[in-house]
């Protein structure tokens, strides 16, 4: 169950929420391993997976939308890691299909038509993994707040994300594939909704990026 922003998984014999680290769980009839922290939360657990663990990055085209999931050894990638929202290729561009290796190709990294991203992982030629575009390389409060808004639909070459989930991928890409379809099964996750965009004095930036003095 959802309650506020959080999710809950509730036993169906005692009606309490289970709270027990690691639990086996049917969701529409497919089975996922998903950790819950002490008060009962559906939780990332990046962490608790530590630095061995394998993962699959499954991009929905139809959708906009990103999926981790993590490898539990031969029964396969059946933990839930986290969803984010996501610009793939427009029309005439669009992203490409298939299954592929990640390798990282700049913290900051020079695309298309004078714009930059973040975190930048590449998938297949020029196609990669990166943040929302900015004006001026290096520039943090360069965010094009036009195409940022566009988060949830398609508006890129590649796919485009927020900071904190272009990182994310950029930080594991050594660990991890992607496979790119026309749709995927949502699984237990909603599509996620992109954080309202920030302004300071010096320009627009990305709220979820961490190196930003607010």
């Amino acid at each position: 169950r959802k309650i506020k922003k959080d999710y809950y998984f509730f036993s169906q014999k005692s009606g309490y929420a289970v709270c027990n680290g690691w639990k086996y769980v049917r969701i529409k009839g497919k089975k996922y391993k998903l950790y819950f922290d002490k008060k009962g939360r559906r939780s990332d657990p990046t962490k608790k997976l530590g630095s061995k663990a394998r993962y699959q990055i499954r991009v929905s085209l139809r959708d906009n939308m990103v999926t981790i999931y993590a490898k539990d050894g031969a029964k396969g990638f059946i933990i839930p890691v986290k969803a984010m929202v996501c610009s793939v290729g427009m029309s005439g561009h669009t992203t490409r299909k298939g299954t592929y290796s990640l390798s990282r190709s700049g913290r900051w990294h020079v695309l298309r038509y004078n714009s930059n991203g973040q975190y930048a992982t590449r998938y297949s030629g020029p196609y990669m993994f990166h943040s929302v575009t900015y004006d001026r390389l290096g520039n943090h409060y360069s965010l094009q707040a036009a195409e940022y808004r566009k988060l949830g639909k398609a508006a890129s070459h590649g796919c485009r994300l927020q900071v904190e989930d272009a990182k994310w991928i950029y930080d594991h890409a050594p660990q991890s594939t992607t496979t790119i379809r026309d749709k995927f099964s949502k699984g237990p996750f909603q599509k996620p909704k992109a954080k309202k965009i920030k302004k300071s004095k010096r320009g627009y930036y990305d709220p979820t990026d961490r190196t930003v003095a607010k």
